[in-house]
């Protein structure tokens, strides 16, 4: 056995050492984990925390005004498709001014019907920026092979079906706005139809979600 400098026996770490040395590595893994998503939050400029607790609280008073809902479509560090936030709450009887930011690229070739804008509260959505060639302003449809995520609500009460074009880059999303007036309380699941990620849309939180009215 070979000895050190000053002649004696190396000693032997204790398991005590080796066992916080272990914790050591696991707080530093997650702490670089919690810097990344807040970075990769703050760089989309959307919100972290419980994505229940994103939106408008149900219940109370409904507001005497437009209530305005954001979301974003964004690709995570993991490559995954989502929304975020993807649950939310909203106010019954309200008019509700969404705006979402699609920051994706990607495009997917879905049917006329779903590439048809129903549920809003004049039929049509308001689009701007994305990809080169992909309609501006009031529409009310896409081309088939000009769309990269839906937001819809299938069956109850309401039907919903919006649609995005690519963005033109991570950096220039589509932005589409529209409203909508939720009549009956109740807890609604929204889908994406365009067949993006499959990963995603097998994922509750990524490519659905819900919205909780009230």
């Amino acid at each position: 056995m070979r000895t050190n400098e000053s002649g004696t026996l190396p000693r032997k770490a204790t398991s005590g050492n080796v066992g916080w040395s272990a914790l050591g590595a696991i707080a530093l893994v997650g702490v670089t984990l919690s810097v990344g998503w807040f970075a990769f939050a703050a760089f989309y400029g959307v919100g972290v925390g419980n994505p229940a607790s994103q939106g408008v609280p149900s219940g109370g008073n409904a507001p005497s005004g437009p209530v305005h809902m954001y979301l974003a479509v964004v690709t995570t560090p993991g490559g995954m498709d989502q929304y975020l936030p993807a649950n939310f709450s909203l106010p019954v009887n309200t008019e509700i001014d969404f705006t979402i930011q699609n920051y994706d690229n990607g495009i997917n070739n879905l049917s006329a019907s779903i590439s048809t804008v129903s549920g809003t509260s004049d039929g049509t959505e308001h689009v701007s920026g994305g990809a080169l060639g992909a309609p501006t302003g009031v529409v009310s449809s896409l081309p088939v092979g000009d769309t990269s995520h839906t937001f819809s609500i299938l069956g109850g009460p309401q039907h919903l079906n919006v649609v995005m074009p690519p963005a033109m880059g991570p950096n220039q999303p589509t932005v589409v706005t529209f409203s909508v007036t939720f009549t009956s309380a109740g807890t609604y699941t929204w889908v994406c139809l365009a067949p993006c990620d499959p990963n995603s849309m097998q994922a509750p939180g990524f490519m659905s979600g819900t919205i909780t009215v009230g």
